[in-house]
């Protein structure tokens, strides 16, 4: 997928990622991508999944381009940190309450680059009147936090890596011959692979996130980060084809 431009021109060259993960008994969404674009629902038609059809939904993050369309999967779990739902609502509701978005900025992300705030305010604030919602993950009787350890198929398991958000996970998929991690963002692209890159987002916690980075870094097998392609991490060659079986 792709995210649009929402007055930010650079941000419709930057890709967008979800996974669809088939087991014998559970067909799994991680991440939903951008509310109001028909891409993820497209994509899933053309691999002949409906979204009515998925058992759950795992959010890496409570960011809106890994929400958006949550509320499609009616009949799934959804799953999802508490911790980073709490941030995130207190984040939106005190960007909607206050006319100082700079100090709200300051607040919430004191790592974010001083020459980046003005920017990023002024995007965040527009994204935050478009589309939050309180119930932006979806039907509340479905959600189930992952901090209460919700029960998951034994091929799969949680990776906790806060620092771009303060409750996000990464999700690993043990296959018969290698191991797929749903990185989110934090590892949202192969360029962050082992060098000491700055993303243009800002971070919740600078010291956090080098410490999860570092520990999808020590995994190994196939790694697809929010915003980029899926690569191996033997190689850092790409896979380019839509279905990946491990």
């Amino acid at each position: 997928m792709r995210m649009p431009d929402e007055g930010n021109p650079a941000a419709a060259h930057v890709p967008l990622m979800a996974a669809a993960i088939q087991t014998r008994t559970d067909l799994i969404m991680i991440d939903t991508g951008f509310p109001g674009e028909s891409d993820l629902l497209e994509n899933l038609n053309a691999l002949h999944f409906h979204p009515a059809d998925f058992t759950a939904v795992i959010n890496t993050h409570v960011h809106i381009d890994h929400v958006g369309h949550n509320h499609a999967f009616v009949n799934a779990r959804i799953l999802v940190s508490r911790v980073d739902f709490d941030y995130a609502r207190t984040f939106s509701h005190a960007f909607l309450e206050s006319s100082d978005i700079i100090a709200i900025m300051t607040e919430f992300f004191p790592h974010a680059h001083s020459r980046r705030i003005e920017a990023g305010a002024h995007y965040l604030k527009r994204l935050v009147e478009t589309y939050w919602r309180d119930d932006i993950l979806g039907n509340p009787a479905h959600i189930e936090w992952i901090e209460d350890a919700p029960a998951l198929p034994d091929c799969l398991s949680f990776l906790h890596t806060p620092g771009h958000t303060p409750g996000h996970c990464a999700v690993i998929v043990r296959g018969a011959s290698t191991s797929f991690i749903a990185a989110g963002d934090a590892m949202g692209s192969r360029l962050f692979w082992k060098r000491r890159l700055q993303e243009l987002t800002p971070r919740f916690s600078t010291e956090l996130f080098l410490a999860s980075k570092q520990k999808i870094e020590s995994l190994h097998g196939i790694v697809m980060g929010g915003h980029d392609l899926p690569f191996r991490t033997e190689d850092l060659s790409y896979i380019q084809t839509k279905v990946i079986k491990i």
